[in-house]
């Protein structure tokens, strides 16, 4: 849970939150014309290169950023799958997303969206992984055995070791989120709370104030004051002190 809290969403072991938060950072470098993420596996690595060609051929310039919003209000877990020879990890975090899009230097449309991002990581079990398995090749992209690309690349002679092919983001994908995270629902709720107990305290004295101007009698106002300025403020506290 303190990992989940830390890394803003659901993180099932310290590898695969790291391995999300350095293909979110060469993610954004790439959304900003830099180079395609050497995280993800070659169909990964496939899909940002025809994006990139495809807002090209339009001339179309695309400037964007992902930034992390917070933990979800209310989130779980997903499972992991595994398998034999593979375990894949679903990780998830609450984002926005903030893209320009310009051709000829001149913006032709903004566009700013919260929502969650999933990344799916695979992770070779090495226990029962023998070398045979087919593997892309991170540099050509040629298909070979894993065991050959340990003595080197039969067709860019390249080698690699075992944490150079494994373990790499397999997919990702991002869907809308109409949700507040639990850093934005404090932000909303600070100003609101306190600014209500503040109107509703002054409102109250100011009734006070004109009641005893009425009856004389300042025990009355006294009595009241206390809880009326105390009872707002607290609960307000309370509200914000309680969500997680």
């Amino acid at each position: 849970m303190e990992n989940r809290q830390k890394n803003y969403g659901s993180v099932h072991d310290t590898k695969a939150s790291m391995m999300y938060n350095r293909f979110l950072k060469q993610y954004n470098e790439w959304l900003s014309g830099g180079p395609i993420p050497d995280t993800g596996n070659q169909d990964t690595k496939y899909f940002l290169g025809q994006q990139r060609k495809r807002l090209e051929k339009r001339g179309l310039h695309r400037d964007s950023s992902i930034e992390l919003r917070g933990l979800l209000a209310s989130a779980g877990a997903i499972p992991p799958k595994v398998g034999k020879k593979y375990t894949n990890v679903t990780e998830f975090r609450t984002a926005q997303r903030n893209t320009t899009y310009s051709r000829g230097g001149r913006i032709i449309g903004k566009f700013r969206k919260k929502e969650i991002l999933y990344q799916t990581i695979t992770f070779a079990n090495e226990a029962t992984v023998d070398g045979t398995e087919p593997c892309t090749c991170p540099s050509c992209g040629a298909v070979s055995q894993i065991k050959a690309l340990f003595e080197g690349c039969p067709y860019c002679h390249t080698r690699f070791l075992m944490q150079d092919l494994y373990p790499k983001v397999a997919n990702f994908y991002s869907i809308e989120d109409l949700s507040y995270s639990k850093e934005e629902i404090k932000r909303t709720l600070t100003p609101w709370c306190g600014g209500g107990a503040v109107i509703f305290t002054v409102f109250m004295l100011a009734y006070l104030a004109w009641e005893r101007a009425k009856t004389g009698d300042p025990l009355t106002l006294y009595s009241m004051i206390c809880p009326l300025i105390g009872y707002p403020l607290i609960g307000a506290s309370a509200d914000i002190c309680c969500l997680p």
